[in-house]
């Protein structure tokens, strides 16, 4: 066999070889996507489920007025999806009606970060009250 033979053949190799490489990474892929599409949609909508479930459950408990439920119910939830914006929405909601300003203001302001649509009818109204009543609040003189 001559040297330019053994050069095209090792050129076809070389070709074969990138082929197979190929159809390795699209099948590698294909059958990642067979498997993680399942999980992630499964996930949104535990996701989804769970946000559905807190809105529902968090308006009642503050319509009920049970406060300190519902701060355990959003710690729950945080827990779980530490940036769950309903669970951090709610969480500031109730401190705000315990008049625990900068527990409220920490985490409407975590709300404000992170859904910037909400900001100006859900949020702002809030913050500003809060910071009004932060301005406006005297300590008590303790004397001994």
């Amino acid at each position: 066999m001559d040297q330019t033979a053994i050069n095209t053949l090792l050129h076809d190799v070389h070709e074969i070889k990138l082929i197979l490489i190929g159809l390795l990474v699209l099948l590698s892929l294909i059958v990642a996507g067979v498997i993680l599409i399942p999980i992630i949609a499964k996930k949104l909508s535990s996701e989804k489920q769970a946000t559905d479930d807190l809105k529902e459950k968090g308006r009642e408990l503050l319509d009920k007025g049970e406060i300190d439920r519902l701060i355990d119910l959003c710690n729950e939830k945080i827990k779980e999806y530490p940036s769950h914006s309903h669970a951090h929405w709610f969480l500031g909601l109730a401190y705000y009606r315990k008049k625990e300003w900068r527990k409220s203001l920490n985490e409407l302001e975590f709300v404000w970060n992170i859904e910037p649509g909400w900001r100006e009818e859900h949020i702002d109204p809030y913050l500003k009250d809060i910071r009004k009543e932060e301005k406006s609040f005297k300590p008590e003189v303790v004397r001994d």
